[in-house]
Order: C-alpha cells, then sequence, then structure tokens
C-alpha cells in the first residue's frame, strides 16, 4: 500500500488507514474514488477526541482504490489520501471453520430477523442457507450478503411460518462444515384481536343494561323477556374463546444446562484469563456475561465469542482489579441456569533474569536463540537480538520470546507500542511471551520488538519481517476432458484427462461418491495426465463420473456418462425386414438379427457424422438412464432425436422435452436423458446429425425390463 499520510492507525488487520487530528469543530469527511463514503456495516467511522479514522472491515478486492480524508475548519482544509491495494491471499488449503456463527433469534410477527457469520477456510468457503432442510433463495423477503469470509442472511415482513430450524453451511475443497439455529416468531397480533374482543364484550353487556331502565320509563313493564338479552353476548363470547390458532405450534423446549462447567483459574498481572463454558438445550441458549453484578459487553479489554459450541470470554491486558467472581448465565424458553468461578490476578514476582531465549513460529518454521544476561541495577538495554524473516502476505503468525523471570512486557511495532487487540493478539505464560498477528499484510511489515524491563535492565528481541506478496498461481482448468464411454461387461474402461494448473489435485468420483482404489479401479496422475482405469468393467460401474481439479486458485470440474452393456450374453439383437421372391411372389417376413457389433465408428471428415454410439442398452423400470452419442462435423451438426415404440409404435416420431425426456447436444456429443421409463418407452431411438456438409444417423435400440428392486 502507498500513502501520502505521514500519521497512520491501524484498522482492520491489512488495511493502514489514515487519522486526521483536527480541531473539535472540524468537519471530516471520507471518500473513496471520489464518492462519499456513509457509515455502514463495511465503513465504520470512528471519531476518539479530535483523531478520525476510518475502519474497513472484512476487506476484499473490490475495496481496491484511493481513500480521501478531508478536514475542514475556520482555517482552511486539509486533505491526506492514501492507496489500498487488495491482493488475494495464498493460505495453505483448508477445511472451512466458523469464527463466529448465526445465533437463535426470537422476533415479533412483522419485524425482521438478520444471521450473520463469519469463517475462514482455504480456498474461499462459499455459503448455502436452508430451513427445515431446504435452500433458502435470496429472493423477496430474503436477502443473503457475501463479503469476503463474512455471510449474512436477512428475513423482512417476518410471519407465524417462518419459525423453524435453519442451518448455515459452508464448503470448500477441503470439506464442509454446518452450523444450525432457530428462529421463533410470536404472534403479537393474534394477542391484540383477543383484547379487542374482550373490550367489544364488555360495551354490548352495559349496552343492554342501560337499555333495561328506558323500557320501564316507557311503562312497558310486561316485556320481561329483556334480561335474556344480555346472555346472547355471552354466548358470543363463549364462542369467540376457542381460537385454536392463537396457540402458536413451537417445538418443544429443553432447558438449558451446562455440560461444562467454569472453573475458577490464577492469572499474573499483565495478561490474558480466558474463562470457558459448553452448554446445550433447546432452542440454543443466549449467553451472558457479569463480573458480579456488572454485565459484561464486547470491546476494549473484554472479548466474548462462541466457537465449536463452547462460549469464551477473553480478558485481556489484566490486572489486580480483574479478580471477582465471573458468571456465565446461560437462557432459552425452558428456562435459566448460571455457573460461577473465582478468577485471581496477583501482581507478577520480580525474579533476577538469567537466560532469553527468543523463538519465531511462522506456521511450520521455528528458529531459537539464547543470550546470557548478566543481572545488573540500571535501565539501561543490556541485551538486543535481531531475527530476520520473510512471510507471506495472508498469513497468520506468532512471534515468541522466551524470557524468564517474570519481566514486565511491552510489544512495539517500529518503535510504537502495541495495543493489545484481536489482530495484534499479546499473552505471557510463564517464561513465555507471545505476538499473534492474525492476518499479516504487506502494510504490516517492519521491525517488531518484545521490550522486557527486568532488575538488570531491558532486553530486546527485535523481529525484522518482510511480507511477501502471494505467488502468482494458475487455476486448474481441463486441456482435454475424458471422453464418455460404452463397453461390454468384462471389458476395461480408461477415463483419462489433460489437466493444466499449479500444483493441481484431481480426485474421481461417481455419482457423488468418491472413487478410491481397489483390485479393479486404480487412479494415475502422471505430469499432466489424469486417469482412471477400471479393469472387468460390471453393469454396476455405469454412472455418471465426476473429474474435479483442485488448487490454491479454485475448483474445476467436468462430468462424463460411463455405460457398460449386458448386451444378450455380449450378443445385440435387432429386428430387420427381409423380402425374397418365392413362387413367382415376393415375400416379407420379419427377422431377428443377433450381432456382437457394440460401437460403430462412422467416417471422419467435415460432414455430420455419428462417431460412437450404444447400439443396445437394456435398463430396469424406472432406472434413469442417459444415452450419449459422440459426433462430428464442421460446421457443427444439427441434431434430431426421434422414437419408435415397440409398443404399437409404426412410426418414428419426435422427441418432445419435458419432464420425461430432456436433450443436451455439444459439438461433440448429443445425450438424450429419460427419466424414470416404463415398458411403454422401451424401443428404437434415432439419432439424425446433419450440416451443409452430409448427413449421417443410427439407431439405438433401448430394452426396459421388470421394475427394478
Amino acid at each position: 500500500m502507498s500513502r501520502a499520510a505521514p500519521d497512520a492507525s491501524y484498522t482492520e488487520p491489512g488495511l493502514l488507514m489514515p487519522s486526521q487530528e483536527k480541531h473539535a469543530e472540524a468537519t471530516v469527511v471520507w471518500k473513496r474514488n471520489g464518492l462519499v463514503i456513509k457509515a455502514s456495516d463495511v465503513y465504520h467511522l470512528v471519531r476518539e477526541r479530535n483523531t478520525y479514522v476510518l475502519v474497513v472491515r472484512d476487506v476484499i478486492r473490490e475495496d481496491t482504490g484511493q481513500y480521501v480524508v478531508e478536514a475542514t475548519d475556520s482555517s482552511g482544509t486539509s486533505t491526506v489520501s492514501v492507496n489500498l491495494n487488495v491482493g488475494a491471499m495464498e493460505k495453505p488449503p483448508a477445511a472451512p471453520t466458523f469464527s463466529a456463527r448465526p445465533q437463535t433469534k426470537d422476533t415479533a410477527e412483522g419485524g425482521s430477523a438478520k444471521f450473520e457469520c463469519k469463517m475462514d477456510g482455504s480456498p474461499r468457503p462459499s455459503v448455502t442457507w436452508f430451513r427445515e432442510g431446504k435452500v433458502i433463495r435470496a429472493e423477496g423477503r430474503y436477502t443473503t450478503v457475501s463479503r469476503g469470509y463474512s455471510h449474512s442472511l436477512e428475513i423482512t415482513k417476518i410471519t407465524k411460518t417462518d419459525s423453524g430450524h435453519y442451518a448455515c453451511v459452508a464448503n470448500n475443497a477441503q470439506g464442509e462444515v454446518r452450523t444450525e439455529f432457530t428462529l421463533t416468531v410470536a404472534g403479537k397480533i393474534h394477542v391484540e384481536k383477543r383484547e379487542e374482543v374482550k373490550v367489544t364484550e364488555k360495551k354490548e353487556v352495559k349496552t343492554v343494561k342501560k337499555e333495561a331502565p328506558k323500557a320501564e320509563k316507557a311503562k312497558k313493564p310486561e316485556k320481561k323477556p329483556e334480561p335474556p338479552k344480555p346472555k346472547a353476548p355471552e354466548k358470543t363470547k363463549e364462542a369467540v374463546k376457542p381460537k385454536e390458532p392463537e396457540k402458536p405450534v413451537k417445538p418443544k423446549a429443553v432447558a438449558p444446562k451446562f455440560t461444562t462447567e467454569l472453573t475458577s483459574q490464577e492469572v499474573k498481572a499483565e495478561s490474558i484469563a480466558k474463562l470457558s463454558c459448553a452448554a446445550s438445550g433447546k432452542p440454543a441458549p443466549d449467553i451472558v456475561w457479569k463480573k458480579g453484578s456488572e454485565t459484561l459487553k464486547q470491546g476494549d479489554r473484554y472479548e466474548i465469542y462462541s466457537e465449536n459450541g463452547m462460549f469464551h470470554l477473553e480478558i485481556y491486558d489484566t490486572s489486580v482489579a480483574d479478580t471477582a467472581v465471573y458468571s456465565a448465565t446461560i437462557t432459552n424458553e425452558g428456562g435459566t441456569v448460571t455457573s460461577s468461578a473465582q478468577l485471581t490476578v496477583k501482581e507478577a514476582e520480580r525474579r533476577s533474569s538469567a537466560t532469553l531465549v527468543q523463538e519465531q513460529v511462522v506456521r511450520e518454521m521455528t528458529m531459537t536463540e539464547e543470550v546470557r544476561v548478566e543481572e545488573h541495577v540500571t535501565e539501561e538495554v543490556v541485551s538486543t537480538t535481531t531475527t530476520q524473516m520473510q512471510v507471506i502476505s495472508g498469513q497468520e503468525i506468532t512471534l515468541k520470546a522466551s524470557i524468564p523471570g517474570d519481566p514486565k512486557i511491552k510489544w512495539l511495532h517500529n518503535g510504537q507500542v502495541l495495543r493489545n487487540t484481536a489482530d495484534f493478539r499479546q499473552q505471557s505464560r510463564g517464561d513465555l511471551h507471545t505476538l499473534t498477528i492474525a492476518e499479516i499484510l504487506q502494510e504490516d511489515a517492519g521491525t517488531y520488538t518484545c521490550q522486557a524491563a527486568t532488575r538488570g535492565g531491558l532486553i530486546k528481541c527485535d523481529f525484522q519481517i518482510t511480507v511477501q506478496t502471494e505467488k502468482e498461481i494458475a487455476p486448474p482448468d481441463f486441456v482435454s476432458k475424458p471422453a464418455p464411454q460404452f463397453k461390454n461387461v468384462g471389458e476395461t474402461v480408461t477415463l483419462t484427462a489433460q489437466v493444466k494448473g499449479d500444483d493441481v489435485k484431481v480426485e474421481w468420483s461417481k455419482d457423488r461418491k468418491k472413487v478410491t482404489e481397489t483390485s479393479r479401479l486404480s487412479v494415475r496422475k502422471v505430469g499432466d495426465l489424469a486417469t482412471l482405469e477400471i479393469r472387468d468393467a460390471q453393469t454396476r460401474d455405469s454412472g455418471e463420473y465426476n473429474c474435479v481439479l483442485t488448487n490454491q486458485r479454485g475448483q474445476f470440474s467436468c462430468t462424463v456418462p460411463v455405460q457398460i452393456h449386458e448386451a444378450a450374453h455380449g450378443m445385440t439383437q435387432q429386428t430387420v425386414t427381409r423380402t425374397y421372391e418365392e413362387g413367382g411372389q415376393m415375400m416379407t417376413v420379419m427377422e431377428t438379427v443377433t450381432t456382437t457389433e457394440e460401437t460403430v465408428v462412422m467416417r471422419d471428415d467435415a460432414s455430420a457424422r455419428v462417431e460412437e454410439y450404444p447400439s443396445s442398452v437394456t435398463i430396469s423400470e424406472r432406472e434413469n438412464v442417459h444415452l450419449t452419442v459422440r459426433i462430428g462435423g464442421t460446421p457443427a451438426p444439427k441434431v434430431t432425436w426421434t422414437r419408435k415404440r415397440f409398443s404399437n409404435g409404426k412410426h418414428f416420431v419426435p422427441i418432445v422435452q419435458g419432464s420425461k425426456f430432456q436433450v443436451k447436444t455439444t459439438p461433440d456429443n448429443t445425450t438424450l436423458s429419460i427419466f424414470a421409463p416404463i415398458k411403454d418407452d422401451a424401443g428404437i431411438y434415432k439419432v439424425k446429425v446433419e450440416n451443409e456438409a452430409g448427413v449421417d444417423q443410427c439407431d439405438i435400440t433401448l430394452h426396459v425390463i421388470g421394475e427394478s428392486s
């Protein structure tokens, strides 16, 4: 990142946004590429006294651009600009994990609910939202937003029918992770209607009572049948009472309980304290953390989060004042339960220093140095060690310094003291002192110093870090895809693909299940050729095979059909018409001809042609079938499918696409898919291909036998 601002402050990982200091009456405006920035879920505008900061959350490539801050007061206008370049981060392949999960909500009818989650994983995971097992489409009242590794689902104009179980599923080439939550909708509208009914009933009764005296003044005492009238509203009232729809149907609540209780602990001052617990219940319980009677909220020195079913409270830069009883209270419709524990923070004891061991850990890299330090009584720097290291942009790195004697520790970046935050997390445990940078980018390069104040003087451990941009990796792709295969039982099927890209991993699957090597199946990748070989093929090997290519840049796949036929003991039967002369008369008879020819290879020229096809296919009733014919010709031929049924089929008729028949054609092949076929679908299927250079055709005989088990 290049910038024209000498004064800068850290915001989200990877962003070094300028801060502008002006007088209190100054008017500050932020712009990106000339457009004014307003506060939103993405842009967070912070003012701390006379300092103004722009935080860009969950930065993505689209955030690249020039950012300008303009500050205007009575003395004039000053401007500071910074260019933000966001590049892709190279991370080792990793399955998705949730860093923040959607939380269960209770919402009133007519309102809205927003569920948010954050995750990690490489390649970047894709997210799908579900309700009661069905995919939620982003339309109408449903809005889904994905920004980098942050995702959200918002439901507006909520009704009772929105109550239920929801799920968020994230997946990439390395795996899949799922989290569930619930939405409960309270029917406040029905409560209002019940109140209106009661008021109306009271008014009606009062009105009837007032009418009785009026009747007496009119001197019509004989009209005493009127007293029953007030009973009429009572009947109406009884009829109104049984409002069954007003009883919302909710899943049975299960009272919350702790599966892991809080435990008391003792830590040293200026370290990180972590309290954790786990709980169960339906719906999933909400949690509230307290220090004594004070409710704790996210921010400042408190980090509150949940991960893998556990609830956590972390307290940074602890002091003796943090000593107290801490409690976690979980609540759902089934009840409330609380777990408590004592946290004791003690001042660090001062001991003389003897040995300094400096370690750096970046992924799989570890370096250690030992420095002998004699005890001194001065405050001067008595030891400095320096380690140079190179890291890749986007990595999480941890710097470690092992310094005995419980010294007072400060971490600095280019001479400036670092605050203990989620992005630059500092921790001390015994002699080990660490600084974890959540996501290091080029802007974070420089010298990091662990400064230890000991009785003998100051000890400094310097880490000089150079951040490299990610290596440009070619995405995976096919040079040539595997061709459809039509074989007889006992033959060998070979699927071959030529691939390209850096460090491409190849995986085969059949009908969405991973193919593993057996005595009959072998998977190989030699150079850029990936091969799946099936020896002694059986009918059960028929299906759709998927070849998936994966590397750090993404994923690419293709599907190829494989059909293995019995073909009547290795033979194909066809009915033909034969004409001959007998006794001076021409006779016509129908004969069954048996042939062992499974595929037919036709001529190879510019004219439209059928290159390969299955001459006969036998399937069970209700078993989906895909008839694939390899074709050729220049220009690409026009394809027509027709059929003639065995039962009552006198002529070939065009196939009409719909829920039963679907045709997909490419320049290389054409496929007819028949879904849930029945015996009546048996017959001869004809494929005709034609272009300006010629015409060709072939027949495929389809046999449909008894219903599959």
